[in-house]
């Protein structure tokens, strides 16, 4: 069988959201489904290599054309990307005419990749697709946008409906659309974010400096910011009860303008540390070598629906876990699962508690510690493969050949 992956990131892109689609790539194909992919890239005129397609998107690392700003004007975040599905959508048809029996599977955000999609299923109406969604749809609707009230719960309820299978990365995002839609209960699966065990990823020795490091990496922006954190920070070393020399906080892969609280806090608490975009490789050797990882949850937007895909390399790694959540996450269910030592501070946490919460986590030990053996069968990418297979192809077994070590390459021809 045929599958056509819509992505609008896939590696080399350094972007967190590449890494779903290319395990589900990867390991597909080791399950012998054939692969092709139709991705974002910088330039105007078409790039195919192997069986990864790029053409002109409009992201962080690609320059925007007037169209694209236009749309991300009227439609906010579901602007992103629109110019992109309809060569994406016209694309793909051409492609799958000539291909035999394909199955689609769209994995967002942004939204554009199932634009694309439904571009696809307009023309090929049997067509089977599978809409994964990374992120909980209904986050997207607090954006700024002129048409964002109108355009986003039109569009959601179009993907939904045409769509013959709906992925959602958490139970708690799958369990709001069948309260919300319960004409299309039967299409909602969940498949949680997960981790290739065959990235080498671990804990390395700590370097010998006198202050610990707390990490963040990643983008930060509206939602997703380090206030209450600083804030915190702030108040423990005005108390005397820490010592700005003895902490360091890591922030990497955001510029300054992005934190979303002013410079001159930043440089009075004189323990912060700003780090604009690293290679994945630079990232992971600062997360494997800080003493504790922090994570920021979307707040006031999404109920606790989101799981930062980072977390799973965080949990790789072992050491402590500082999340800034809701209270009965998806998130926080994720870490305990884990075995991995964590804390959690609610959004509703008044400060004194908020504050006790920080100082009794920056005392607990830097040594990495395992996940337990449930978790890492039940999280890993080619568990979550076979069971992805299956909602692909019902009458899929998982053959032989499946237990060999070749690694999906998009620039191989098909076995």
């Amino acid at each position: 069988m045929n599958v056509l992956i819509l992505t609008y990131f896939f590696p080399p892109d350094a972007e967190v959201g590449a890494l779903r689609p290319y395990r589900f790539a990867k390991y597909l194909e080791r399950l012998g489904f054939n692969i092709e992919v139709i991705a974002a890239g910088p330039n105007f005129r078409p790039a195919t290599d192997g069986k990864l397609q790029r053409l002109r998107g409009d992201s962080f690392a690609y320059p925007s054309t007037l169209l694209e700003k236009l749309c991300r004007k009227v439609f906010g975040v579901h602007g992103w990307g629109l110019v992109w599905s309809h060569r994406a959508g016209r694309r793909a048809t051409k492609s799958i005419s000539s291909s035999g029996e394909t199955v689609i599977l769209s994995t967002s955000p942004p939204l554009a990749v199932h634009r694309a999609a439904l571009i696809i299923k307009r023309t090929f109406p049997g067509i089977r697709w599978i809409a994964d969604f990374r992120d909980p749809l209904t986050s997207s609707f607090d954006a700024e946008g002129m048409w964002v009230p109108q355009f986003g719960p039109l569009l959601e309820r179009r993907i939904l409906g045409a769509t013959d299978l709906v992925i959602a990365n958490t139970d708690l995002a799958a369990e709001r659309w069948r309260e919300r839609f319960p004409e299309y209960r039967s299409k909602f699966h969940v498949l949680w974010n997960g981790f290739d065990p065959e990235d080498p990823i671990s804990a390395s020795p700590l370097p010998d400096r006198p202050y610990r490091v707390l990490a963040h990496f990643g983008s930060l922006y509206k939602g997703r910011q380090p206030g209450r954190l600083l804030a915190s920070l702030g108040r423990l070393i005005e108390s005397g009860r820490l010592q700005s020399s003895t902490i360091r906080i890591r922030l990497v892969g955001s510029p300054r303008e992005t934190l979303g609280c002013s410079l001159a806090t930043i440089d009075k608490l004189g323990c912060v540390e700003i780090v604009d975009r690293v290679p994945r490789p630079e990232a992971q050797r600062l997360m494997a070598t800080s003493d504790y990882l922090l994570l920021l949850d979307l707040e006031g937007q999404t109920d606790g629906l989101h799981v930062p895909a980072k977390v799973f390399e965080y949990l790789r790694i072992g050491r402590p876990i500082l999340a800034y959540t809701c209270r009965n996450s998806a998130l926080e269910s994720v870490l305990e699962r884990s075995g991995v030592s964590h804390a959690c501070v609610y959004h509703t946490d008044a400060d004194p508690q908020a504050d006790e919460k920080l100082y009794e986590f920056l005392r607990l030990s830097s040594s990495p510690v395992e996940m337990t053996p449930s978790f890492q069968m039940d999280f890993s990418a080619p568990v979550q493969a076979a069971r992805l297979a299956n909602w692909l192809s019902p009458d899929f077994a998982i053959p032989q050949q499946s237990q060999d070590t070749v690694l999906f390459n998009p620039c191989r021809n098909s076995r």
